[in-house]
């Protein structure tokens, strides 16, 4: 689904990607962990489209993105849902306008169908009910729940997950790893997961990614990936008392 090809990016004199190269399956979740400041939202806007590399490539499903036309890439955006790592709701709108909001912008459905569109995400998310309520008056869970259920709205085939347990208390955090489990399945869909939560990282993952120096460190199946020999990445499991 997406192919990175030697992708180098830097911001002033500072090197975030390095020679970067990883391939991400269709319809599985691969998940890119890494310490704080390692590149991972970068890699992720990257992959948007919307941060060109200063080298390298990238394909999305066989095309590459940054050759395309601007009519051609915002096209291909409309393949992606994003999670944001703070559900970056609009605090002024209840969640039925939170989600209804992308349909009003990016289609030209009646009401009556919104709403029906709406309550289905809703009640995949396991939110049913709460369509007056603000984002004030959600726990962090909720908001999160709201945040991928937006995600959702436009239909995608990849999503994309900014930290989507950040903030979260252990159990939460299971919550939100099952939901995220549970609906890659349901619809199919291609997710990259950046997170630094090993944990959480290694339940919902199909392929595990490591980011470090700006490069893939080391990649694989969760089985194989806490086997590895790398000394970084035994460093980083251990720490997260995810013995190898």
């Amino acid at each position: 689904m997406i192919q990175l090809k030697n992708i180098h990016k830097s911001f002033k004199d500072q090197k975030v990607l390095n020679g970067l190269s990883l391939e991400i399956p269709e319809g599985k979740t691969t998940v890119i962990l890494g310490p704080s400041g390692e590149g991972k939202s970068v890699l992720l806007k990257t992959i948007l489209g919307l941060l060109p590399p200063d080298e390298g490539e990238v394909y999305l499903e066989g095309e590459e993105l940054y050759s395309l036309k601007e009519r051609e890439l915002t096209a291909k955006r409309r393949l992606f849902g994003m999670v944001f790592q703070n559900a970056a709701l609009f605090d002024s709108l209840n969640v039925y306008e939170n989600l209804a909001f992308p349909l009003r912008i990016h289609t030209d459905f009646p009401e009556k169908e919104i709403q029906a569109q709406v309550e289905e995400k809703l009640a995949q998310v396991d939110l049913s009910g709460r369509e007056s309520k603000l984002p004030s008056e959600l726990s962090g869970g909720m908001r999160k729940r709201v945040g991928l259920a937006r995600a959702l709205m436009l239909r995608p085939k990849i999503v994309l997950f900014d930290e989507p347990t950040t903030g979260l208390d252990p159990l939460l955090t299971q919550s939100i790893d099952d939901l995220i489990v549970d609906t890659q399945k349901r619809f199919n869909l291609t997710c990259v997961v950046v997170s630094h939560d090993v944990a959480s990282g290694l339940r919902m993952a199909h392929n595990v990614a490591m980011l470090k120096g700006g490069t893939i460190l080391e990649q694989g199946p969760p089985q194989e990936f806490v086997k590895s020999d790398k000394e970084f990445v035994k460093k980083f499991l251990n720490a997260a008392a995810i013995k190898t």
